[in-house]
């Protein structure tokens, strides 16, 4: 038998409150690791935010050139490019789904974090047989949620899902 934490029943309360219509603002937070200069390229255009995608908002590069005073030391560069964002409200599964559409070059090296406002921990994409699929981590599960998103100006139920520790 799973056993959740404490933690994890009182943030069942309060999705109950969301989900009884109160309009509340649920941050997710990304990062998006792509190894070859190349794919890291296709990642341009979601860098500007689009109504026409199906999650709202943009990411930023902060391995670019104007970023070098936080990364390079010694000369020495990052041997990844890394893209990040906040969102409220993300549509997670069309963010990944638009990633993995793209035609990388090395889809293996290609990994996404996404940590959302309730998750205990980061969860971890990879590309497994052509798809970008989530790794399962040692000692999490992924519990059942939902959330509302905008989509095309209309508010949708998504699922989301809260990445959960194992309660010791």
């Amino acid at each position: 038998m799973l056993v959740l934490s404490n933690k994890c029943r009182l943030r069942s309360r309060c999705r109950a409150k969301y989900e009884r219509g109160k309009q509340m603002s649920d941050v997710t937070n990304v990062i998006v690791l792509v190894m070859d200069a190349g794919d890291s390229r296709l990642m341009k255009p979601f860098a500007v935010p689009c109504e026409s995608r199906r999650w709202r908002g943009a990411i930023a590069c902060i391995t670019n050139d104007d970023a070098d005073c936080y990364w390079v030391h010694n000369g020495k560069r990052p041997e990844c490019h890394v893209w990040v964002g906040a969102f409220n409200q993300f549509n997670r599964k069309a963010f990944i789904e638009d990633l993995r559409d793209l035609p990388w070059q090395d889809p293996g090296g290609v990994q996404v974090l996404i940590r959302g406002q309730e998750d205990d921990c980061w969860g971890l994409w990879m590309f497994t047989n052509g798809q970008l699929q989530e790794v399962q981590l040692p000692g999490t599960i992924r519990g059942e949620s939902e959330s509302e998103t905008r989509e095309n100006g209309t508010w949708i139920r998504i699922q989301t899902g809260i990445l959960q520790r194992k309660a010791d």
